[in-house]
């Protein structure tokens, strides 16, 4: 849920972000493409590495990577700092996308997977539309960087 679900966590702030950096709302485009961009480059990076380590060593690295990047994004002093840390929080989240399939696979008999997946699926397409709602309340409310923390 956390992996596609992060990408439109700024959209109800673009007018906040461009203001308090002083740039043109369109630039904050840019912190939803790079950090897309780097959800496409950490799966080609965690896929392999997956399978030549494990999954776990995989799944906590990106967590620990994930709440780094976020309390990157939240403290970010200046608009490329914000797009660093979102371009690190999209190959923080790449495993969320990339790996589960495999993992229901690796822990589940044929007959239980759809089931699994099936779950897994509705989580993730349900976060990826409830998080604009959530984090549209929590910018209205308490400002744009408090959706990182």
């Amino acid at each position: 849920m956390v992996g596609g679900g992060m990408t439109p966590l700024l959209a109800a702030g673009f007018t906040n972000v461009a203001h308090d950096y002083h740039i043109d709302v369109s630039r904050v485009s840019l912190t939803t493409g790079l950090y897309m961009t780097g959800l496409g480059v950490g799966s080609v990076i965690f896929s392999p590495t997956a399978i030549l380590y494990g999954k776990r060593p995989v799944y906590l690295f990106s967590a620990v990577l994930f709440i780094l990047s976020s309390v990157w994004c939240a403290l970010s002093p200046n608009f490329p700092s914000l797009i660093l840390a979102r371009i690190f929080q999209g190959i923080a989240v790449s495993p969320v996308e990339c790996l589960p399939s495999a993992t229901i696979a690796e822990i589940y008999f044929l007959h239980e997977r759809a089931f699994r997946i099936g779950i897994y699926t509705l989580l993730l397409l349900g976060g990826k539309n409830l998080v604009p709602l959530a984090s549209a309340a929590v910018i209205q409310r308490l400002g744009w960087r408090w959706v990182f923390w």
